[in-house]
């Protein structure tokens, strides 16, 4: 009887516990290796589980705390993650570690069986990837409570040439699960990228048919904006955030703090949205109406301001257009107030404007000035306007605020035309970028004796990271330099790094920063054009240091001119 009963146990398939099987035969049967913190506890058709959304992507701290402790107020069986746990990007396995066991100690406070899937934040290399599987086992995995059937896709798997999504071989196993699970009761699909939304996976695609074909709900994450759709009748959700970085404008943008309640009776599914305050949320607060005025809203691009470049180095008058875009089917109202200008206007100082759907429009600004100006001294021009849209009865609205970019034609000549860059007009992961006392630069041009463009760059770091090796991560500097009639050639610099052809360049780390000198040709040249970066990496372990550029990567400003143009003036 004793033989019988261990051969019975023996059978089961792997994971089985009263309600609960998990399908690990994608890992090899590892049973030390799971990516569940443990087993549910669930007798019968009837639970619940909640759904929580990203964490991390510029994580705001306390917020995941207080979701998970609000969580927990609701006694979930079970909590499905859909990605973003950690913030990740890093090749360090000793930090990367060190993040996990942070979140080991959060995911607690749930006080019920957490579920792990990967986001981008979790898997972006090889090493994360690494860690996963060695944590974990799986980076996607199927299990079944009762008559319930859970897909747990791992939407970040490499696919080459920088690309990811579903694998061939993931794609297979799901298939093959889905064949063999025939159930007719709910299935839950979990990804994080909203593979449903982009429609660009076709291994998703095919897998989308089969889910379709049965009683599926669907949850993602990733954008950090909240999103709900059915497609042929099965709701799709993709939550917003639980800490991870967010304008948080509101609940008809989609951007709010949040986690999903799901309720399972006897094959009848519901779902709750819930706010990490508690307070209820429309499950269609971001529907299929208003998704596309929302996207065009939290994007931006309906608002640009034309940079202005001025002939000189002082100005009493500059003008440009503020540039409204409309896209879509419905009509866009915008408005305008005036920011104040020490010893100046702006005209108009207000603005309404309805722009037709599918249309533009473009109002004149002009600054007018008590008295000349040095156009370098001028102090940031930031424009903020108001958009909004009337979709179904309700205002779907946000703000954007977008740089005047304000340049002048400089001179490069036997005396040196020096810029300082405390405030650039663009900064690349600006999350990881607090100040000018966290990295700022300037740099000198003038052209010396043997008609070259000498330039110097120096740059201001509270923490200066080098490296021999050029291709590691470290302070750098990047110049884009532009000849007329040319190409850009990009010049990228790290101390202890020279170069002889077809540019001379130096590059060397001094107290506080780096300094590089550059020559460059100038024969022929009447004109050139030139950018600056600072790559300022303060943490070795983060993969996406941020980017400081003294003007747009786009070189192209106006008809009239380029901005960052110097004119070479030679003497007689």
């Amino acid at each position: 009887m004793k033989r019988l009963l261990i051969l019975l146990l023996a059978s089961l398939p792997v994971g089985l516990h009263g309600q609960f099987r998990y399908d690990g035969h994608i890992c090899g049967g590892d049973t030390l290796r799971r990516p569940y913190s443990a087993v549910p506890s669930v007798s019968g058709e009837t639970y619940r589980f909640a759904v929580i959304a990203d964490r991390c992507g510029g994580e705001r701290p306390g917020v995941f705390r207080s979701g998970a402790e609000r969580v927990r107020e609701y006694a979930p069986d079970f909590v499905l993650s859909v990605g973003d746990q950690i913030d990740g990007y890093t090749t360090d396995r000793e930090h990367a570690m060190r993040q996990w066991e942070e979140f080991d100690t959060l995911r607690r406070l749930f006080g019920a069986p957490l579920f792990h899937l990967p986001g981008n934040h979790d898997y972006s290399n090889r090493e994360l990837a690494a860690l996963w599987d060695e944590r974990f086992g799986c980076s996607y995995y199927g299990f079944r409570i009762g008559s319930s059937l859970f897909l747990m896709l791992n939407s970040e798997e490499p696919l080459g040439e920088g690309r990811t999504g579903i694998s061939d071989r993931q794609a297979a196993y799901f298939a093959s699960m889905l064949a063999r699970e025939k159930s007719d009761g709910p299935l839950f699909v979990v990804m994080h990228t909203p593979l449903w939304v982009t429609g660009r996976d076709p291994n998703y695609n095919r897998l989308e048919a089969l889910f379709l074909e049965r009683n599926a709900t669907v949850f993602s994450g990733h954008t950090h904006r909240y999103y709900h759709a059915c497609k042929k009748g099965r709701p799709h959700y993709n939550l917003a955030t639980l800490g991870g970085d967010s304008p948080m404008r509101g609940v008809p943008m989609g951007e709010f703090d949040h986690f999903m309640l799901v309720e399972v009776h006897d094959g009848k599914v519901s779902v709750r949205n819930i706010s990490v305050d508690g307070t209820p949320l429309p499950l269609d607060a971001v529907d299929e109406q208003s998704r596309g005025p929302v996207e065009l809203l939290a994007a931006e691009k309906w608002l640009d301001v034309i940079p202005t470049v001025a002939d000189g180095p002082r100005t009493e008058c500059l003008e440009t257009g503020l540039v409204l875009t409309n896209p879509s089917e419905e009509p866009l109202r915008v408005t305008m107030q005036a920011p104040r200008i020490p010893g100046g206007r702006i005209e108009p100082e207000t603005c309404i404007r309805e722009v037709a759907p599918r249309s533009n429009d473009t109002v004149p600004l002009r600054i007018r000035f008590d008295s000349p100006q040095e156009t370098d001294a001028l102090p940031p021009i930031r424009i903020i306007c108001r958009g909004s849209y009337r979709i179904g009865g309700r205002e779907v609205a946000a703000s954007a605020e977008k740089r005047w970019l304000i340049d002048c034609i400089r001179r490069c000549g036997s005396e040196p035309t020096a810029v300082r860059v405390e405030d650039p007009f663009y900064v690349h992961e600006v999350w990881d970028w607090h100040s000018v006392r966290d990295g700022s630069f300037r740099f000198e041009v003038r052209l010396d004796a043997d008609d070259r463009i000498a330039l110097r760059i120096t740059t201001a770091d509270d923490n200066l990271i080098t490296d021999p090796d050029p291709k590691r991560l470290q302070d750098r500097i990047v110049v884009l330099f532009t000849p007329e009639g040319g190409p850009t050639q990009r010049i990228e610099l790290t101390a202890g790094r020279s170069a002889e052809a077809p540019y001379r360049a130096e590059c060397r780390a001094v107290e506080n920063g780096l300094e590089a000198r550059l020559s460059l040709p100038a024969k022929g040249l009447r004109r050139f054009n030139l950018n600056i970066g600072f790559v300022d990496c303060d943490n070795r372990l983060n993969t996406k240091p941020s980017q400081l550029w003294w003007r747009p990567r786009e070189m192209r400003a106006n008809d009239r001119a380029d901005y960052g143009t110097f004119l070479i003036e030679r003497d007689e």
